[in-house]
């Protein structure tokens, strides 16, 4: 907070519990929040941008940007639900993170899980517990389970009203709420580690709106032209991270000419579209893309 007004982390949480819930939808990971600033105008200014309220009272933005956590929670939790097929019934947050009471509070609200607080000298703690077996003091990891039941107090929240937050708000999708404004891009994806770091480089920049994930794919294998992988991975890959994919099948064996062909054809629809760029990754220079 600025404007001279100095508040206790235990006072800011105070006074988000007592502000109304709900009264706008950030994104916390987008960079506009990044830098250290003037967070109220910024959350302000962005709520504004995404055609909302702008949260209200002192504790509004507080309130605001803790719901925003919350409910990427809540996304990442169902696209790791998505990706493994099963369900995921607890979560455990540890660090100084376990001391945010409306924080946790509004993640097992959001997510409708039971979450567990605890310990906070996680990393210390586990420093400890890693050596330990090393050393020959544990014996194994149930003992190292043992011993940390019976050190620290773990709180647990449960979850009261995941039924509003399912009926008043979506979880917020990885790029900003204010997609609409941005010039639309497509990228290369191969599924590979590459073109995921150019996806959470495009992401954190937020210059541009991702409109699709661009994959060729060979007819009759049913498999990336790239890696090999799978089609069905790559979709469950782009299902999870939120963005569809788009894909160029090519025949095997596939000359330079019918390559470029197809891959005109693709480019004339994305003109058609109002989309003019395509991110391609160049591994040797990780700094820009063509």
């Amino acid at each position: 907070m600025s404007r001279g007004e100095e508040y206790a982390i235990s006072g800011l949480a105070e006074m988000a519990e007592e502000a109304c819930p709900f009264s706008a939808v950030v994104e916390s990971g987008n960079p506009v929040f990044h830098p250290p600033g003037d967070m109220p105008v910024r959350i302000a200014g962005y709520s504004e941008k995404a055609g909302q309220g702008s949260p209200q009272a002192k504790g509004g933005p507080m309130r605001c940007l803790l719901e925003g956590l919350a409910l990427k929670c809540k996304w990442v939790l169902e696209r790791l639900e998505d990706m493994s097929g099963r369900r995921l019934n607890r979560i455990r947050i540890l660090g100084g993170g376990s001391q945010n009471t409306p924080l946790l509070q509004l993640i097992a609200h959001a997510t409708g899980r039971l979450v567990y607080a605890g310990p906070v000298e996680a990393a210390a703690t586990g420093n400890v517990l890693v050596q330990a077996p090393a050393l020959g003091y544990i014996k194994s990891h149930e003992e190292v389970r043992t011993i940390m039941g019976n050190s620290f107090e773990v709180k647990p929240y449960e979850p009261v009203y995941a039924s509003d937050w399912d009926n008043s708000l979506r979880a917020p999708p990885q790029t900003d709420g204010i997609n609409s404004m941005k010039e639309k891009i497509v990228l290369a994806w191969s599924g590979g580690k590459d073109s995921a770091l150019a996806l959470y480089m495009l992401v954190q920049k937020g210059e541009y709106a991702i409109a699709a994930l661009l994959s060729t794919v060979t007819e009759g294998y049913d498999r990336v032209s790239m890696h090999g992988v799978r089609r069905e991975l790559l979709e469950r890959q782009a299902n999870a991270l939120g963005f569809s994919l788009d894909t160029v099948f090519i025949p095997q064996n596939c000359t330079s000419e019918e390559y470029e062909r197809r891959m005109a054809e693709k480019m004339i629809s994305y003109k058609e579209k109002g989309i003019r760029k395509v991110a391609v990754v160049n591994s040797f220079n990780m700094d820009g893309f063509k």
